[in-house]
């Protein structure tokens, strides 16, 4: 289900949470108004849509969209069957 989940997914995603419409690819999730409570949503979201396993701390470490997608990206090329 990944085959390209980019930054502005994420944001999109981020934009949906927040019901902020302007989050741009470097806005930091918790900057924002996210918290690590709706952080979970947020990782539970991604991986739904993705098809990958994230983690709160995954947003903590990388809270960007651009970061997030690159931490997707990295995940789903450990996936079974991903192209290598």
């Amino acid at each position: 289900m990944t085959a390209i989940f980019t930054a502005e997914h994420v944001a999109d995603v981020f934009r949906e949470l927040l019901d902020h419409d302007d989050v741009r690819e470097d806005d930091d999730w918790f900057e924002i108004g996210g918290t690590s409570l709706t952080g979970l949503t947020l990782v539970a979201r991604l991986n739904k849509a993705a098809g990958v396993t994230l983690r709160l701390r995954d947003v903590v470490r990388a809270p960007t969209p651009e970061a997030l997608a690159g931490v997707i990206e990295e995940r789903s090329a450990e996936l079974p069957g991903a192209p290598k």
